[in-house]
């Protein structure tokens, strides 16, 4: 490198901050959009709005813009239950339209209430590119970037003052058979606090083929990165149904983009998605470590990349499929829009996330915009046993035909209509399991727009150095290292305490489900009967339920039964119960020893005794 030595790389590397878990809600989102040109021969000024969701009753938000030429006051809104809102257009001033520029960022902050959102991009009337924004707290080290094979963008952004290394890697490559070359740039990026870097390629459209694919981007504090293209009014290619191996070519008054996972949250499995979304689309996988072997499992396929950076498009069946790797791998869905000789067979152009299997999540939020025209789908992706337990808005579903993924696989997928009328719907397990949720809508008309993206997933750094950690409730980390944010360790115990051995997410939705039976407690001293509220039912976020989580009523149960002996009592510290009322249990763990006598022979148990804590 010009400025840091690969030495003091490895050094910065030894010493990065892990960070905690999210998903994609959460209470503070920073957040610029990428590059946007318009070309002088178009009067169309894009659009740019946030959409944001709740699933609490309400949210309060703030959109506080950082110096502004102009200052202006924050944005205040009141989100409501599962109620679509969307900001007014961004001012076009406050859009970023040059190379190596650096912005303010627009920041969204929450009354400690998670909310979702979700940037919304009209570029020309009838496009439609939307993708969700990743919480502050989701965000990562490590990044390598994914681009178009023209007018490539690239934005960084800084929650705290930091100095982001960028090994910039430009290629130019415009068909199958011309020649490939690529330069490596070594960039040094200082970043004040609530700050974005914008690098592009968007200035001349003679001069906008090539790509940043395989940028590797360092920072020494988390940061954000969106990648894609700037828009562009391209039409050199007029037939799109046989695409060069090397060039995807955009349809004209579009732009892709989407906000990239770090390198911390890349995953080993993965499930593709129905080929008829988009029949031009090819799916490209990153590696983030040399030698990382690739197979498709419903093909022989296996596919070498030799070193970190290196990507290849891979070939999967039309059907979902999956896909594993040797090492942690990035793998985006690339969708090329259709060109005007191809009719009902593409959406618009697309750069999507393709979620790992050990990041789905267990609760999703579904919104239609009232500016769509479209007709949307979502998919479902889960193990075979969670289909039955998948509820859209409290409901079974009833009308889906399930299918199983191809090749060796335990996974099926449905694709299920959604009725145009703008509102937002809940998608959640009722088990403890978790699946993928992908969402996107098209026009039945011209099918040239559209959007697709993943509605919801886990961020966390499941592909890092692992120190074991004990599971606390909803912490979202890989608490076992198992490469799997599953609250729990892989010991056959329930050790986050829910009272269920899950290997999962010990989170629950739910009014209170019956009561248990009335039982003596297991220690003889005490004479009381106690029983708890077990297994939420779902209907509402369990949080905001009301209501004892334990009940205690006077008994003589020491004298209405043989005791055993006890040899040893040892009180382990005091922990949390999953509670989903307002009261929050505590919780005390003894472990006994018991005589060989007794009809409890040679047992050695541990019993949770329950009290309410008000």
């Amino acid at each position: 490198m010009r400025v840091v030595t690969y030495q003091l790389l490895a050094l910065l590397l030894q010493v990065q901050r892990s960070y905690e878990g999210s998903t994609t809600c959460g209470q503070r989102f920073l957040i610029q959009i990428p590059t946007v040109r318009v070309p002088s021969k178009d009067l169309y000024n894009p659009r740019v709005t946030f959409l944001m969701v709740t699933d609490s009753f309400a949210a309060e938000v703030s959109l506080l813009y950082h110096r502004t030429e102009q200052e202006r006051d924050p944005d205040r809104f009141i989100l409501k239950h599962l109620v679509l809102q969307s900001t007014a257009p961004l001012p076009a001033e406050l859009l970023p339209r040059e190379f190596l520029e650096r912005s303010w960022t627009f920041e969204f902050v929450s009354n400690k209430t998670d909310f979702c959102l979700c940037v919304h991009i009209e570029i020309a009337p009838k496009s439609s590119l939307r993708w969700m924004v990743l919480p502050v707290a989701g965000w990562g080290l490590k990044y390598y970037v994914v681009t178009f094979h023209y007018a490539p963008s690239i934005t960084i952004i800084a929650a705290e003052s930091s100095t982001v290394y960028i090994t910039l890697k430009y290629s130019i490559s415009v068909t199958a058979t011309a020649a490939k070359s690529v330069n490596n740039s070594y960039l040094t990026v200082p970043l004040e606090r609530k700050q974005a870097m914008h690098i592009a390629i968007c200035e001349n459209i003679g001069t906008a083929l090539g790509s940043f694919i395989g940028t590797y981007v360092l920072s020494i504090k988390p940061i954000g990165v969106v990648h894609g293209t700037c828009y562009q009014y391209y039409s050199n290619v007029k037939d799109c149904r046989s695409p060069k191996k090397d060039q995807l070519a955009i349809g004209r008054q579009e732009m892709v983009s989407d906000m990239a996972p770090p390198v911390e949250s890349y995953g080993r499995e993965f499930i593709t998605l129905p080929k008829s979304i988009s029949r031009l689309a090819r799916y490209m996988a990153l590696a983030s470590e040399a030698n990382t072997t690739v197979d498709v499992s419903s093909t022989t396929t296996t596919t070498l990349l030799e070193n970190a950076g290196d990507f290849n498009y891979i070939v999967v069946s039309f059907m979902p499929t999956k896909i594993s790797s040797s090492n942690a791998i990035l793998l985006v869905l690339v969708a090329s829009s259709s060109c005007h000789k191809v009719y009902l067979s593409d959406v618009s152009p697309a750069l999507v996330y393709i979620v790992p299997v050990n990041l789905y999540y267990f609760d999703y939020i579904l919104c239609i915009h009232p500016s769509d025209q479209l007709q949307h789908k979502v998919i479902f992706i889960t193990p075979r046993l969670g289909k039955q337990f998948i509820l859209l808005d409290n409901e079974n579903i009833t009308n889906a035909t399930w299918a199983r993924v191809k090749g060796k696989s335990s996974w099926f997928f449905t694709s299920i209509p959604l009725d145009a009328t703008p509102t937002c719907r809940q998608a959640v397990m009722t088990v403890n399991s978790r699946f993928g949720c992908y969402m996107y809508g098209f026009n039945i008309s011209d099918r040239h727009t559209g959007f697709l993206l993943p509605v919801g997933y886990i961020s966390s750094p499941i592909n890092t150095p692992c120190q074991v950690s004990i599971p606390m409730i909803g912490d979202l980390e890989d608490n076992d290292c198992d490469m799997s944010i599953d609250e729990e360790w892989m010991d056959g115990k329930d050790n986050d305490n829910d009272r269920r051995t899950d290997e999962d997410v010990g989170v629950h939705h739910g009014f209170w489900g019956e009561w248990t039976s009335w039982i003596c407690s297991k220690n003889c001293s005490d004479a009381n009967l106690y029983r708890a509220c077990d297994n939420p039912a779902l209907s509402i976020r369990g949080r905001d339920c009301t209501g004892m989580t334990s009940e205690t009523r006077p008994e003589l149960c020491h004298q209405s039964r043989s005791c055993p002996g006890v040899t040893s009592t040892t009180a382990i510290d005091k922990t949390k119960l999953v509670s989903t009322g307002k009261r929050t249990p505590t919780i005390t763990t003894y472990a006994k020893t018991l005589n060989t006598t007794t009809s409890y022979e040679g047992e050695s148990f541990f019993f949770l005794e329950l009290m309410s804590k008000v």
